[in-house]
């Protein structure tokens, strides 16, 4: 149950003159006209506030660099702290109990969503975000000439000049797609954020809380993503070079502490915490409510699961269906880039309904236990007005989308396509 689905029943006693203030500005007095009345109540019941002088301005995040030396290594305690919790090797709750928390959040979303109706519009964004950027990804793939791709699969060689292109150009792909695809995401967790400290959740006001953080958001969703990219596509089966059976349990269990533990991340940041204080705050969520965030990440990913491996057997069927897109009478080499574009459309599938239908749930459910946390603890979320970093976000998200243009369409001019064809170095 959300604050206003009664209205007249929040004690506006304990607000300062500060809260009672911002909330007045905020409350949809159409909607809840006693809470409205009664905050101007509580208005004239104080004495008058004495003068002061004005607070030191908060600054947001600055810029930060994406590297081992900065936010990995600021952010790298969450995973350690989550690993290190009894719980999570013994406590874990079972799968029904999983998809019991997670079905438990689908009726107050549908609610949700459907009096917020531009959430859909942000998740169809969202969407058209991730096939665009699998797209752009692809594009790099046919920079590979033939001969490097037959060595690779017949594992004969290896050439470091493609390898260093096509992560360096991964890399930077991911970091496009993590700057809309994270301003989106703050701005669909906000809208339950808002609605649960009693405010109005207009796009404007969702920007207005998002974008002070944007520089964070923007690098926490980079980092994020790439550590999801690279776990999928170790889970892939390979011809040669599987790991054995402890190293990949290890690695899901990494993977698992981090999504866990960095859940509550991104509200944290919403409501204006720095990344060191996010992760932490993240942390202490997950230690006081550690069934509740893990039953609904453990059912999220539990579906999530179900239509990833859908899409994999989706896509076997789909180039079975259309063997024209793919001629079996050419070396497959020739056609490595043509199979990835071509799977986008299994993917972008798979894609749309883990973004438009399971991640809403998920990203609402959290943020509803992150403010009953707050609540319970004595801690009531107080949303700050702080400056806001989207113009320069903005503008080195350009620069670098403008680099990557000019190396895709100068390839041939910059010589990539020839370093990258050069010879591969023999392995042992």
């Amino acid at each position: 149950m959300t604050l206003f689905e009664n209205d007249g029943e929040i004690d506006y006693s304990i607000y300062t003159r500060q809260q009672l203030l911002d909330a007045l500005q905020n409350v949809d007095a159409a909607a809840y006209p006693m809470n409205a009345a009664n905050i101007r109540k509580r208005l004239a019941e104080l004495p008058p506030a004495p003068p002061s002088p004005p607070p030191p301005p908060v600054l947001a995040d600055p810029p930060i660099a994406l590297g081992s030396g900065s936010l990995l290594e600021r952010l790298e305690f969450v995973g350690r702290e989550v690993q290190g919790l009894p719980e999570f090797h013994t406590g874990r709750p079972n799968t029904d109990e999983s998809l019991g928390a997670y079905g438990a959040a689908v009726v107050p979303t549908l609610s949700l969503l459907f009096r917020e109706e531009e959430v859909f519009v942000l998740l169809l964004l969202q969407w058209a975000t991730i096939v665009l950027g699998y797209l752009l990804w692809v594009q790099g793939l046919y920079w590979i000439p033939e001969a490097i791709w037959r060595a690779a699969l017949d594992s004969k060689a290896y050439n470091a000049a493609a390898d260093i292109s096509l992560l360096v150009w991964s890399f930077a792909c991911v970091g496009l797609v993590a700057f809309p695809l994270g301003l989106l995401s703050a701005c669909i967790a906000a809208v339950e954020i808002l609605h649960r400290t009693g405010h109005r959740a207009s796009l404007a006001a969702c920007l207005r809380l998002v974008t002070p953080r944007i520089w964070a958001i923007w690098m926490f969703t980079w980092v994020d993503a790439w550590i999801t990219v690279n776990q999928i596509l170790d889970r892939l089966p390979k011809k040669s070079g599987n790991p054995s059976w402890t190293t990949r349990m290890a690695e899901e269990a990494a993977y698992y502490a981090w999504k866990v533990g960095s859940a509550g991340v991104l509200p944290s940041l919403i409501v204006g915490h720095d990344l060191v204080r996010a992760g932490k705050d993240s942390v202490s969520l997950l230690k006081h409510r550690f069934r509740d965030v893990v039953a609904l990440r453990s059912g999220y990913s539990v579906l999530c699961w179900i239509v990833g491996i859908s899409a994999y057997i989706g896509t076997i069927i789909f180039f079975r269906a259309f063997p024209q897109l793919v001629p079996h009478n050419e070396p497959l080499e020739q056609h490595i880039a043509d199979i990835y574009f071509w799977a986008a459309v299994p993917i972008a599938v798979a894609t749309g309904i883990v973004v438009v239908l399971l991640r809403p749930i998920y990203l609402f459910g959290l943020c509803d236990l992150y403010v009953a946390y707050h609540e319970l603890t004595g801690k009531p979320i107080e949303l700050p007005q702080l400056p806001s970093r989207f113009v320069s976000a903005l503008t080195v998200f350009l620069a670098l989308a403008a680099i990557v243009a000019v190396l895709f369409v100068y390839r041939s001019e910059l010589g990539i396509l020839q370093w990258i064809g050069g010879p591969g170095i023999p392995t042992q």
